[in-house]
């Protein structure tokens, strides 16, 4: 546990906020300031937007930078605060600090590995683990999420009110699988069931998987980030909220990786925090 006064802690959040920009900086990816208010809802099923009577507050600068990359812009990111409806506890906020990222035209694992630069900025030298999404169910449950049927996934969530499976699927990671993940590591969870994909390309290896990954410390996930999704049809078959306007960018979308990062745990992870609220101003 940290000994810093609260003004010690706001007085770090902004040499971090600094030391990011310059992380950036150095390596020319261009900052952007997109609108916190819009027309348009989230664009993730499972994310709930404050609404306004004038629109919708943003639950991540997604859309906006996603124009600017149709129209050209290159390598961008926004530190931006972002809403969300309902998010509420220890480690989420209604409000928060989201750094947002995209890379144009870099393979994904380096991307990746650019990523855990930026959360050992706060996080210090720490060894990386890098897991598939298949391979943890596998070694902890002895379950494929891949194959499983409904029942089955349904039998190890005993505590959860019969539901759909991803709804089932994404209890199953938060209960059983991020306690379990390495505390002292960044670990990278990867390879996700294609219909986790959300915004993520799919591929096709051993069998089909989405080109998503999350990083966690301490059982607390930091980022999600994705080799984004560039074809509109796919994007239709998707069970997501869909956004015809969006869904035009598409096409002009370049090659590119993308992921948002939890700034506000980062910091408090940094600083032995048990809740993310002790850091905000």
């Amino acid at each position: 546990m940290t000994t810093l006064t609260k003004i010690d802690l706001l007085k770090d959040r902004a040499k971090m906020l600094s030391t990011i920009r310059q992380f950036f900086s150095d390596r020319n990816i261009l900052e952007v300031d997109t609108p916190l208010l819009t027309d348009t809802p989230s664009l993730d099923a499972h994310i709930e937007p404050i609404t306004t009577s004038n629109g919708h507050l943003i639950t991540s600068p997604e859309y906006a930078m996603k124009k600017l990359l149709t129209q050209g812009i290159g390598d961008i990111y926004q530190i931006s605060h972002v809403f969300r409806h309902g998010e509420k506890g220890p480690w989420h906020n209604p409000e928060f600090t989201m750094i947002e990222y995209y890379r144009t035209h870099m393979p994904l694992a380096n991307f990746i590995l650019e990523v855990c630069e930026i959360l050992r900025l706060f996080l210090g030298p720490l060894p990386i683990h890098l897991v598939t999404y298949r391979g943890i169910f596998l070694q902890q449950l002895s379950l494929d999420p891949f194959k499983a049927s409904l029942a089955e996934l349904r039998s190890f969530a005993k505590d959860l009110t019969p539901s759909d499976r991803e709804t089932t699927l994404s209890y199953l990671l938060s209960h059983y699988i991020e306690p379990t993940l390495a505390p002292d590591n960044l670990t990278i969870l990867s390879d996700y069931p294609p219909s986790q994909a959300a915004l993520a390309r799919t591929t096709r290896t051993t069998h089909p998987v989405a080109l998503r990954f999350e990083i966690y410390h301490q059982g607390r996930e930091l980022c999600n980030g994705y080799d984004e999704l560039t074809d509109p049809e796919e994007y239709a078959s998707r069970d997501l909220p869909h956004n015809s306007i969006f869904a035009s960018l598409l096409p002009d979308m370049p090659p590119s990786c993308g992921v948002a990062i939890g700034f506000d745990r980062l910091l408090a992870l940094k600083h032995g925090l048990s809740t993310i609220h002790d850091i905000l101003p």
